[in-house]
């Protein structure tokens, strides 16, 4: 169940959008998703998909976090 106070706006972002919010091309998402590293698409139509912005953001925010813990160890 949603949160009411939860005011996050939840788009879903085209493979272009994705692209520039992590940093990385289309062909680092693709081994990333098969690795099971990265989210999967929602697919939305027969030949299109789209990522939630939550999900993709979360992704962001993990990838953060661990980066951060690995630096504070060394």
């Amino acid at each position: 169940m949603k949160d009411p106070t939860d005011d996050t706006v939840v788009t879903l972002l085209p493979l272009h959008e994705v692209e520039r919010r992590v940093g990385f091309r289309r062909t680092t998402i693709r081994k990333l998703r098969l690795a099971g590293e990265f989210p999967d698409p929602i697919q939305i139509g027969p030949r299109m998909v789209r990522w939630r912005s939550d999900v993709i953001d979360a992704w962001i925010d993990d990838l953060s976090a661990r980066a951060g813990s690995t630096t504070e160890r060394a």
